[in-house]
């Protein structure tokens, strides 16, 4: 050993008050030390890797199958080609329309009787109200008198009011002007007139049932009317008039004018 390198090691043990000090690393030493540093480095981030790889394996098994946008590389889910039943699919609510209609009852009042301009069932206009009783085997009830005895409505006595919206309404009533009848409303239900339309028919229906016999108005609350108008002579004072909310039958009245006309009942 050089003297030089004997002097480098007594420095090292001794200090200045004679006593030992720690001997300092050899420059081989720090580089082994290094070394050991960077490899446990190493070493450690490797362990990470490992676990979180473990972790989204195990994640995903249970998981069973289920896909997360937060799994990388995990494929996305594949778009179903299959059409989905009619019955999953958003279908409007039924309307009267669509509703099959209730039977006719010949030589009877019922809520099956068709309309016609004329009348509906055995029950005609220019009829006092006994002899409707008589025709249609029904007896009627007085409402909506504010005008008698000018002007009032009857109906069936005894029927079922029908439910619409959130109210109760008789299913059809009958307008009396001067001690006849004059005109057939039709405010709730599924009676239809002989062409087949009734409350909840479209008014592209109105219009193909009478192909060419179809006037389209408003009344003075800007509902949209479309009146049927017969090409026979003898029916030239007769109308039907649907009224419409939307593109659908919310009304239908028929019978004579100038009261088939009436907006409002009587008024």
């Amino acid at each position: 050993m050089r003297d030089d390198e004997l002097q480098a090691r007594l420095l090292a043990y001794i200090d200045e008050g004679g006593q030992p000090r720690r001997v300092a690393p050899s420059p081989a030493e720090l580089r082994r030390r290094g070394y050991r540093t960077l490899l446990g480095a190493a070493v450690t981030t490797l362990l990470v890797i490992a676990l979180a790889a473990g972790g989204t394996v195990m994640w995903a098994s249970r998981a069973g199958g289920h896909r997360d946008v937060g799994v990388v590389n995990q494929p996305g889910p594949v778009p179903s080609t299959s059409r989905p039943s009619p019955s999953a699919a958003s279908t409007p609510r039924a309307t009267a329309s669509t509703s099959p209609p209730p039977p006719d009852t010949p030589g009877r009042l019922s809520a099956g009787s068709m309309v016609t301009t004329t009348g509906i069932g055995p029950v005609k206009v220019g009829m006092t109200v006994s002899q409707a009783e008589r025709a249609g085997g029904v007896a009627f009830a007085r409402t909506m008198d504010e005008y008698y005895p000018r002007c009032w409505y009857v109906v069936p006595k005894g029927w079922p009011k029908v439910r619409d919206l959130d109210l109760d309404r008789d299913p059809l009533g009958f307008l009396v002007a001067d001690g006849r009848i004059a005109r057939i409303d039709v405010w709730a239900g599924s009676t239809s007139t002989r062409a087949g339309i009734r409350i909840g028919s479209t008014a592209q229906q109105v219009e193909q049932a009478y192909p060419g016999d179809i006037t389209v108005s408003r009344n003075r609350f800007g509902s949209r009317l479309l009146t049927f108008t017969s090409s026979e002579v003898s029916d030239a004072r007769h109308r039907i008039v649907f009224e419409t909310g939307g593109d659908r039958v919310t009304g239908i009245r028929a019978g004579r004018l100038p009261e088939v006309n009436y907006d409002e009942g009587c008024a």
